[in-house]
């Protein structure tokens, strides 16, 4: 299970490939607004836990699930999605 905040990872590369570089540059990029997005959501939530499907991060973000599922799958996830859990404290009703 997830806990928010969720870290999605990033890829790295020190080489000189300048095609590479860039692949990996957007590929955070996607990351990144990936990672933004999934923390809004939780944010939301209302459920204390909630499941979140790759295909409809794919279908709201507008990239190909399987490059979702790829990127996301770091996470803590399946091969369908994964768990997240709101903690209470995230919107100070404690």
């Amino acid at each position: 299970m997830v806990n928010y905040p969720v870290h999605v990872l990033r890829k790295s590369y020190r080489g000189s490939k300048l095609a590479i570089r860039q692949k990996t540059n957007e590929r955070n990029g996607i990351a990144a607004e990936l990672e933004s997005y999934i923390n809004e959501r939780i944010k939301e939530q209302e459920e204390e836990t909630k499941v979140y499907l790759y295909y409809r991060i794919a279908s709201a973000t507008g990239y190909p699930l399987e490059l979702v599922r790829d990127i996301l799958f770091g996470v803590d996830g399946g091969h369908n999605g994964f768990t997240a859990r709101k903690p209470a404290d995230i919107d100070g009703s404690e």
